[in-house]
């Protein structure tokens, strides 16, 4: 379960070069599926990334830092 979400979950302002970083409760590793990045005012996608994409770091820890390419 997160924890707690680097920016906080529906920020409306956030930098644009921002990564995201979801903190768990005890250590992670890569399964399959995806992320998907919704805009909180209209909720349309703003991109979708693979849990095994290189723009996802920290397998085996409880911190998973997100890079969006759509900065």
């Amino acid at each position: 379960m997160i924890k707690l979400s680097t920016p906080d979950n529906n920020t409306a302002s956030v930098a644009l070069d921002s990564n995201i970083v979801l903190n768990f409760n005890e250590d992670v590793v890569e399964g399959t599926g995806d992320i998907t990045i919704h805009k909180a005012s209209d909720d349309n996608v703003v991109e979708t990334i693979t849990v095994t994409s290189v723009r996802i770091t920290g397998t085996g820890t409880s911190a998973i830092t997100i890079n969006p390419e759509a900065d």
